[in-house]
């Protein structure tokens, strides 16, 4: 859960691509394996495609929510927890 929320708040200052790789290389580098390190690619991936996600349907909708809001605690936190939680019990 740790690298899902370090990913959010690594995203929130860069851009999403490299926010990937910046995480993707910090996982490669650490001695983690087997199914932790799996869960760990997959809270990357997530909380980093978790915002474009958001941000691109809502806008379907024309729904406008600015970056405040969206990097705040009202919107992206709930979701990120829900959904890193459903991972963790998905790969136990």
């Amino acid at each position: 859960m740790e690298t899902g929320l370090l990913t959010v708040v690594l995203l929130s200052v860069t851009n999403n691509m490299p926010t990937v790789l910046i995480g993707a290389l910090a996982i490669d580098a650490s001695s983690v394996q087997g199914a932790v390190r799996e869960a760990m690619i997959y809270a990357n991936v997530t909380g980093c495609e978790l915002g474009l996600k958001w941000l691109h349907l809502l806008a379907i909708e024309r729904i406008k929510i600015s970056w405040s809001y969206y990097f705040g605690i009202e919107l992206t936190l709930p979701v990120l927890l829900i959904t890193l939680s459903a991972l963790a019990l998905w790969l136990s």
